[in-house]
């Protein structure tokens, strides 16, 4: 007799129940969630439940919140239908990279209505300088790329 494990016990953290062949999805959420300032930004969104337009970011709301306060794993269910998904897409692998464009683009968008239009960019947005600089003479450079 297996006793079932309390990840929430065992780690401090609640799990996500893995819906058919979301493990990329799941491993997404988790990574995003232990993102403190991402996660409370998506927390200072106020939306309403029932706006079309924000559905994404209510149902990752929701996630986060079960992540954070519930006891039994996470069902992502809400989020998947968010996406426009049917039950038989949870059995099949999405590509990751444009799912996270997916979701970044929909929080873009709910946080433009919020004051906080630049908030996904300052958080995962990077700049490239190319540095040189010479052994043997005073010389440096530095450029901006973008």
């Amino acid at each position: 007799n297996s006793e079932e494990y309390d990840s929430r016990k065992e780690t401090g953290f609640n799990g996500i129940k893995n819906l058919g062949a979301t493990c990329y999805l799941n491993s997404l959420l988790q990574v995003l969630f232990t993102l403190g300032d991402f996660r409370k930004s998506v927390f200072a969104m106020e939306l309403p439940a029932e706006d079309d337009d924000d559905k994404i970011p209510f149902a990752l709301q929701k996630v986060f919140y079960e992540l954070q306060n519930g006891a039994t794993p996470v069902k992502t269910k809400r989020l998947t239908k968010s996406f426009g998904w049917d039950s038989s897409d949870a059995f099949t692998q999405q590509d990751l990279h444009e799912l996270n464009r997916l979701l970044c683009s929909h929080l873009e968008e709910a946080m433009k209505k919020q004051n906080a239009k630049n908030k996904i960019s300052e958080l995962f947005e990077g700049k490239l300088v190319n540095f040189i600089q010479c052994v043997n003479i005073d010389y440096t450079s530095t450029r901006d790329e973008a």
